[in-house]
């Protein structure tokens, strides 16, 4: 899970904009599945839909953010 409260420079943006902005590795179809199973909470109460922030607001997040995998070279025989 993670928790964050809101900074004055993201008060007014929508809550997609600010996650992805905090957490780049997180894709937006896996913020929009979120938002729909309903796993996303601002100030205690679950969200269902994309919402504007405002300043001071708690949001957590129940989200377990991919692993960066190791890189591969590719190896020609």
């Amino acid at each position: 899970m993670i928790e964050f409260v809101v900074t004055g420079n993201e008060s007014g943006k929508k809550f997609d904009r600010v996650l992805t902005g905090r957490y780049p590795s997180v894709s937006r179809n896996l913020l929009y599945k979120m938002l729909r199973k309903k796993d996303v909470r601002q100030n205690g109460v679950r969200r269902s839909e994309n919402f504007t922030v405002s300043k001071g607001d708690r949001i957590s997040v129940y989200l377990t953010l991919p692993e960066k995998t190791a890189a591969y070279s590719v190896i020609y025989e």
